[in-house]
């Protein structure tokens, strides 16, 4: 699938609304810190990892190392609060 076929996001797209919805707001909460706000500045902020990298005092490939940790244990928290809610 090339990026040419790949959808627009609606102009009505919500970032902050995706994720409350998703519930990876309130596991953005069970994060150090640090890692949620690099997540909230690279997701939600859009900043590239050097923009982050001025913001939070520190160096880019350490913003992009924290970004993809904490997005492994957001999905991990994620997929744990599905499976609960599919047992009960």
């Amino acid at each position: 699938m090339g990026v040419e076929a790949l959808p627009l996001p609606s102009e009505e797209f919500d970032p902050t609304r995706s994720l409350e919805e998703g519930g990876a707001l309130s596991c953005l909460g069970m994060l150090p810190r640090e890692w949620a706000e690099i997540v909230l500045l690279r997701v939600v902020g859009g900043l590239d990892s050097a923009e982050v990298a001025a913001v939070t005092g520190r160096k880019a490939g350490t913003v992009r190392v924290i970004q993809k940790r904490a997005l492994e244990r957001l999905a991990k928290l994620l997929s744990v609060g599905r499976e609960r809610a599919v047992t009960r």
